[in-house]
């Protein structure tokens, strides 16, 4: 009886006698093989619309905070009631953000600023404020904002798209060029400057290129810059994913990495890249969101692909698991992608809510010590974490011709995996110029395999696991095959 494992998931290249598999669906990596994908779990209350922006982030004291934009608002989570507070500016009005743009955040000290194109950047210190405020120094309308060091760095600006501003030394109110070490940098090449990674030193993404960003406090041009991609750069701007010193992102040939000395690596080449540019709509800049998952450490991706007819929610997520270089793939329905962490309250705080036999929340989303997790918004506006019921998950083990020349007659298969409830068929070929021929479905028994009656040379198993069934890895199928001689 062989033993055929699932392989890595490759569908740009044929999996017929290699160790990849054409299909897996529904899944993560881990160190068993794959893993179940689960559903998105709710734990706050619904925005009032459409989110287009999301950050979570822990203050001073480990404090949890959660913010949120949509279209004309921005909001921030109440940590006992779980409902949106509006925390929208009391003076300009109602924010303005487009059908293409998102808000971006970023974390300076105990300050979020928050902006988004066509709109005056925002700022909201944790602790002291109840509502954003526009952010002093009158700083430039950008598409993006981040952290280099001891300064904010502002990219895509709505007046100079070529161009990056940073603040002054220590101090984000400061927006006068020639004060305190703030000043501006423009590209003459490379295109637009699309995004920026934060860090001790910092990523400039432009159309085409990629340049590093320095600080020197000794020169005059305050940063440093300098090429290290001369013809690639940043295609889908919020693709761009950081982790340690480590970016990822797509370009407009595929996927990428880049390290922190500037050597730029691709990750879905041969591999998915193709695959993913016949399926991803890739006409607008916000169909794709990259973010960390920062329990794990596998980098996510949600995008629309180009079967769904509604721009509103991307409906397919990738996932890639960097330290063991695989990938998987999932369907689900999602606006927005991000890290935050539970909310944190006391008994004193929960009193507040009423009687506690009373309440309906769970306790579990109480938490003294938090912990940032892969958190996600649905197409109702809730947010929630990927720990809800197991998603239906199907796996196809790479094609072989097990027999060598003869056919082989497969007579039952069992699942490598603690799942209890599993179907499985097999799928048969020939000659590697005809489609493959599925066989009936079939339950493994309360022994642990399912019965097939399959005749052919060239076979694969496919595996499905129902949605809502609880286990915790697929390793591959036990094949029972005897020899059905030559044909």
């Amino acid at each position: 009886m062989p033993k055929v494992l699932f392989g890595s998931w490759q569908p740009d290249v044929a999996s017929v006698d290699t160790q990849n598999s054409s299909y897996v669906h529904n899944v993560i990596p881990n160190a068993s093989g794959y893993g179940p994908l689960k559903d998105l779990h709710a734990f706050a209350d619904a925005l009032p619309s459409r989110c287009l922006g999301l950050f979570g982030v822990l203050d001073d004291d480990n404090a949890s905070h959660v913010f949120a934009g949509t279209s004309t608002k921005l909001y921030k989570l109440n940590s006992i009631t779980r409902a949106w507070d509006d925390v929208t500016r009391t003076s300009g009005g109602n924010y303005s953000v487009g059908g293409r743009e998102f808000w971006s955040f970023a974390l300076f000290g105990q300050n979020v600023i928050a902006v988004t194109d066509a709109n005056a950047p925002q700022l909201y210190t944790l602790g002291s404020s109840t509502d954003f405020a526009a952010l002093g120094g009158t700083p430039p309308q950008a598409r993006h904002v981040s952290v280099v060091g001891d300064f904010a760095v502002l990219s895509g600006l709505s007046a100079n798209p070529n161009r990056i501003h940073w603040s002054g030394l220590n101090d984000i109110t400061q927006w006068t060029p020639g004060t305190n070490s703030c000043d501006y940098q423009d590209f003459p090449d490379g295109g637009y400057t699309v995004n920026l990674a934060s860090g001790e030193f910092g990523l400039v993404f432009q159309d085409t290129a990629i340049r590093r960003m320095v600080f020197n406090p000794v020169s005059d041009t305050i940063f440093d810059f300098s090429r290290i991609s001369e013809d690639r750069g940043l295609f889908m701007p919020y693709s761009l994913v950081r982790l340690h010193s480590v970016s990822f992102f797509y370009s407009s040939d595929g996927f990428y990495r880049i390290d922190g000395a500037g050597a730029l690596t691709p990750i879905g080449e041969n591999r998915i890249d193709q695959t993913i540019r016949d399926d991803a709509d890739l006409s607008k800049p916000r169909f794709m969101i990259g973010q960390a998952d920062p329990q794990s450490g596998r980098i996510y991706w949600a995008y629309k692909s180009v079967g769904n007819t509604n721009e509103n929610y991307l409906d397919k997520l990738l996932i890639y698991d960097w330290q063991r270089n695989q990938w998987a793939q999932g369907s689900i329905n999602l606006e927005y992608l991000a890290a935050s962490s539970p909310l944190s309250a006391t008994l004193e705080n929960l009193d507040t809510l009423g009687n506690l036999d009373a309440i309906t929340l769970s306790f579990d989303l109480f938490q003294a010590t938090p912990e940032m997790k892969l958190t996600g918004v649905g197409p109702d506006h809730a947010l929630g974490y990927f720990d809800g019921d197991s998603l239906e998950a199907t796996l196809d083990l790479p094609e072989a011709a097990i027999g060598n020349a003869q056919n082989m007659i497969v007579r039952s298969v069992a699942p490598v995996s603690d799942a209890a409830t599993a179907y499985i068929k097999v799928g048969k070929r020939q000659h590697l110029n005809e489609a493959i021929s599925y066989s009936d479905e079939t339950a493994i028994s309360a022994r642990g395999y399912a019965p097939q009656r399959v005749n052919g040379r060239f076979l694969t198993g496919r595996l499905r696991i129902p949605a809502g069934t609880v286990w915790t890895y697929a390793r591959g199928l036990d094949v029972d095959a005897i020899s059905g001689g030559l044909r």
